[in-house]
């Protein structure tokens, strides 16, 4: 599902997530965080690079191998689905975690990138 005109995220999210009392207050290591449905905090750059990513593409794919991060990665995916508005779809395909938005595209100008990226790959064959 990877397109090569999409970049791999480079945020990860640490190995320990603990309880944040206030959320949207900055951990002590600076980053922003964000309380998700399961109760974990989420790295705010994490969600924002995530939400970035799905804009722009309508997914993004990930290497994580640790079960428990892979989780966690997948609820920020999800909350970045819900800033946009729009239905996430997470799932695992060995240790490759995907997030598609469901309704890509939803406009002609997310038809036009599709279009465009195919026709790109297609060129480099």
């Amino acid at each position: 599902m990877h397109v090569a005109a999409c970049k791999h995220i480079k945020n990860e999210l640490p190995r320990e997530v603990a309880p944040h009392p206030k959320i949207g207050d900055s951990s002590p290591t600076g980053s922003r965080l964000s309380s998700s449905r399961a109760g974990m905090v989420l790295p705010m750059d994490l969600v924002d690079e995530l939400l970035r990513q799905l804009r722009h593409c309508g997914h993004v794919s990930r290497d994580i191998p640790d079960e428990e991060i892979a989780t966690q990665w997948r609820a920020a995916a999800r909350r970045a689905g819900r800033h946009l508005g729009r239905p996430v779809r997470t799932y695992c395909v060995g240790e490759t975690v995907v997030a598609a938005l469901k309704d890509w595209p939803a406009n002609e100008l997310e038809r036009e990138i599709t279009l465009t990226r195919m026709r790109n790959a297609i060129k480099r064959m």
